[in-house]
């Protein structure tokens, strides 16, 4: 067993601190405890195609998904938006795209909602651009993993302007 943890630098944060070195660095051994989100976070056993919504270290959940869709070798359209503020916030950024570039009818799209003024990419929500790339959602699944500002604002948009099933 492996656990992977992806985890957020904080500016003046305590854990992030001690774990990048910043403050009393943590050493070797150190025995931490650690309590991980509450829930399950699973593929329903279905055809439909599948949506995947991620913002910041919601990537996380996002790629095992990911993960396990290339290891089934699945057949399912997949499209994942993973939002940002800025373009170093998408941590993992080439990853995300080879990932996605294994599975076949896939997309990846990331979107900044503060991107400078070189980004040539989607910027906004990524609830608005998959409001606006998927007007009606009706036979789709949608997954996501993040703020939960971003989940409750994604679940509520996609429901009411693009059909979304309430249990999808």
């Amino acid at each position: 067993g492996l656990i992977e943890l992806h985890i957020r630098k904080r500016e003046g944060g305590l854990f992030t601190g001690m774990l990048f070195g910043e403050n009393t660095p943590i050493k070797e051994k150190t025995i931490m405890r650690i309590r991980g989100p509450l829930g399950t976070f699973t593929l329903k056993n279905s055809n439909k195609p599948i949506i995947m919504l991620a913002t910041g270290t919601g990537f996380a959940p996002i790629r095992s998904l990911l993960l396990q869709l290339i290891a089934d070798k699945s057949q399912r359209s997949v499209h994942l938006y993973w939002g940002a503020r800025q373009e170093a916030d998408l941590y993992c950024l080439s990853e995300a795209a080879a990932l996605v570039a294994q599975l076949s009818n896939s997309k990846f799209t990331p979107v900044l909602s503060r991107p400078n003024s070189v980004w040539q990419g989607e910027r906004g929500y990524i609830q608005s651009t998959v409001a606006r790339d998927y007007p009606n959602l009706a036979d789709y699944e949608v997954y996501a993993c993040g703020s939960t500002a971003m989940i409750n604002g994604a679940q509520q948009h996609l429901e009411k302007e693009c059909s979304l099933p309430p249990d999808a």
